[in-house]
């Protein structure tokens, strides 16, 4: 749950910023969150990171940068 707030305190703080290293940041903090929860032992902690992270990855695009995927 910490990695998941976390990336959510990043996020907030990279739309509020013209950069994208806080952008970046919460990208890393979701999947983190990701490898913690697993699909089948806490689903929704794991759709809610999932969700977390498309919507940092969404961002991210829309600032021009073509995040890595893993």
């Amino acid at each position: 749950m910490t990695q998941n707030n976390l990336g959510n305190a990043l996020q907030t703080l990279g739309a509020r910023e013209s950069g994208t290293a806080r952008l970046e940041q919460a990208v890393e903090a979701f999947r983190a969150a990701l490898e913690e929860y697993t699909a089948d032992e806490s689903p929704r902690y794991h759709d809610t990171a999932q969700n977390n992270l498309d919507r940092a990855l969404r961002k991210l695009r829309e600032r021009g940068v073509e995040p890595r995927m893993e």
